[in-house]
């Protein structure tokens, strides 16, 4: 019998999280962008193919990605040096 999670435990620890919905931008080095609101997570697909997430991130940041005339420039600057990432 499988255990049961104990109340206030979650019972998705171990699985990989769905990808937030990824939204294509008009840029020379980024394909895709998404935004997870519950994990704060900024999800960038580079051309090329490789997807890096980064986090905490909040909402405003990824509002701000979006509406950035360079959105390389934004991710270099305002997102990779102040948070964390990891590939996926």
């Amino acid at each position: 019998m499988l255990a049961q999670p104990a109340l206030g435990e979650d019972a998705d620890i171990g699985r990989p999280r769905k990808p937030p919905r990824m939204i294509p931008v008009e840029s020379s080095s980024i394909e895709l962008v998404g935004y997870d609101e519950e994990t704060q997570e900024l999800h960038v697909r580079f051309v090329g193919g490789q997807t890096y997430v980064y986090s905490p991130v909040t909402r405003a940041a990824f509002e701000a990605l979006l509406e950035a005339p360079s959105k390389g420039r934004y991710v270099n600057w305002e997102i990779k040096p102040y948070h964390r990432y990891r590939r996926r």
